[in-house]
């Protein structure tokens, strides 16, 4: 049994709770690529299934050299990287993961860049890093 320290709680008592853990997420996406045949792609993997992706729609802005990814329960943004033209981009662009479909603009970054991180939450999303 391993002990429980000032509100801490043991392994054991947080698998009794597990009923109210976040469910774990039934699909993910790719999109954009370095490749001319990818470049532009969402592509949709089900993780119940063998592995194989589908296509989800494309970008409106195309980009690669690793774009921004961020996501909430419900929409998926992707932000900056390296456009057509080697062009770095400052565009953000999201999809509504519940319906296939096209990229819709979000809104633009204060500095265009690539090769970002990217992390959030169900409420917040944040951008970092990159080269310029």
């Amino acid at each position: 049994v391993m002990p429980n320290y000032n509100g801490v709680w043991s392994l054991s008592t947080q698998y009794q709770n597990a009923t109210g853990w976040p469910q774990a997420p039934t699909f993910g996406f790719f999109a954009g690529g370095s490749l001319a045949s990818s470049q532009g792609q969402i592509q949709q993997l089900i993780f119940a299934t063998s592995g194989t992706t589908t296509d989800f729609g494309d970008l409106t802005v195309n980009v690669d050299d690793t774009p921004a990814g961020l996501a909430s329960k419900t929409r998926g943004i992707v932000g900056g990287g390296l456009a057509s033209g080697n062009n770095i981009s400052n565009v953000m662009q999201y999809i509504t993961m519940a319906t296939s479909g096209n990229t819709t603009d979000f809104g633009d970054r204060t500095v265009s860049s690539r090769s970002l991180g990217g992390l959030s939450n169900n409420v917040r999303g944040i951008m970092f890093g990159g080269d310029v």
